[in-house]
């Protein structure tokens, strides 16, 4: 049997319909429960997981090189959320320490924002966020509301001012008594966290 198109072109068209996959967004909520090999859903992305995960999550999760610094490894999701939210994911000794969730095109509702980083905690985490403070940023258009997630946890929505909604979604876990003490120093541990 003869091929009637060359190897070559057929590679190329492969490839094309693969990267075309990898930059559609999310819609399936049912993902999760057959995630396929090499996907990771974005409703089992939180903290406290292993960063393995995310290492075998290889359609969905790419390692960010220029956020790799001072021992963190940080991943960028390939696609976005369906409310078109990009996520970086931080980790540190094997373990997802914070994620952040950029809307880049549109913003998303402050409802919308507070319902992911409610998700972004771990199972055991239950209470809801507590508004704890608002800071203007040092750019004039943003500005930043920061939430206490229960113990050991702590979240950040940044909000466009000019246009109504939020921009990033932060969660992270506070560095815990016993990880600052096996550190050096309580500087070294700020400058990681």
């Amino acid at each position: 049997m003869k091929l009637r198109r060359p190897l070559h072109t057929v590679t190329a068209i492969a490839l094309s319909l693969a990267t075309l996959a990898g930059c559609s967004k999310a819609d399936d909520q049912r993902i999760s429960q057959k995630a396929k090999k090499g996907y990771l859903a974005f409703e089992d992305v939180r903290l406290g997981i292993k960063e393995d995960k995310l290492k075998r999550a290889i359609f969905s999760y790419s390692i960010d090189k220029p956020g790799c610094v001072d021992g963190k490894t940080q991943y960028l999701s390939r696609i976005v959320n369906a409310y078109g939210g990009q996520y970086a994911v931080q980790c540190r000794n094997n373990q997802i320490y914070q994620i952040e969730v950029y809307h880049r095109e549109k913003p998303a509702s402050k409802e919308i924002a507070l319902a992911t980083m409610q998700r972004l905690l771990p199972p055991e985490a239950t209470e809801q966020p507590v508004f704890q403070s608002k800071e203007q940023g040092a750019d004039k258009n943003l500005e930043s509301e920061f939430y206490r997630l229960g113990d050991g946890y702590r979240g950040e929505l940044v909000l466009k001012v000019k246009e109504t909604g939020v921009a990033i979604v932060k969660a992270w876990a506070e560095p815990s008594k016993a990880a600052v003490s096996a550190r050096p120093t309580a500087e070294a541990d700020e400058k990681h966290l």
